[in-house]
């Protein structure tokens, strides 16, 4: 859980996803953990700290066993139960 986007104003940095090029925006006390995540091949499609509760990183299908190997517990998605690609952060 962070209150980094509960007490701060500019709580999100742009990164450049090295999978596509494109411009993303990552709240900042994630930006480490994506960028190790990206650093060993991992996909993500979106995450968020949580700003104040449970934060999530969601990944492609094919790295969800990537990311249980790593050590992440998979998050039930209340609006997609049956996604397995939804994982509560390490490192917040």
């Amino acid at each position: 859980m962070c209150k980094m986007g509960i007490e701060y104003k500019d709580y999100q940095v742009v990164l450049v996803n090295p999978f596509n090029g494109r411009m993303v925006n990552i709240d900042r006390c994630m930006e480490k953990e994506i960028k190790m995540l990206w650093s060993k091949g991992i996909r993500t499609i979106e995450c968020c700290c949580g700003h104040g509760d449970a934060g999530y990183i969601a990944v492609y299908e094919e790295h969800v066993e990537g990311m249980k190997i790593l050590g992440y517990k998979r998050l039930i998605n209340p609006f997609c139960p049956d996604a397995e690609n939804f994982f509560y952060p390490l490192y917040l």
